[in-house]
């Protein structure tokens, strides 16, 4: 699933399941995630996203 959000705090790190890249999103990064990918949350801190969904996104 496709993702596009903002971070409010927490890192998140978001691994690619094809090539094993990994991105760390962190407080105050918007973010789009493709499809294809599995995520984890480092550290201790509560990680708290705001997504946002295009019109159409559940049939």
């Amino acid at each position: 699933m496709h993702h596009t959000g903002y971070c409010m705090s927490g890192l998140l790190v978001v691994r690619m399941v094809e090539s094993g890249e990994e991105t760390p999103i962190t407080k105050g990064d918007f973010f789009e995630i493709p499809p294809g990918h599995d995520a984890y949350v480092a550290g201790n801190e509560r990680v708290e996203m705001i997504l946002f969904e295009g019109p159409g996104a559940h049939p």
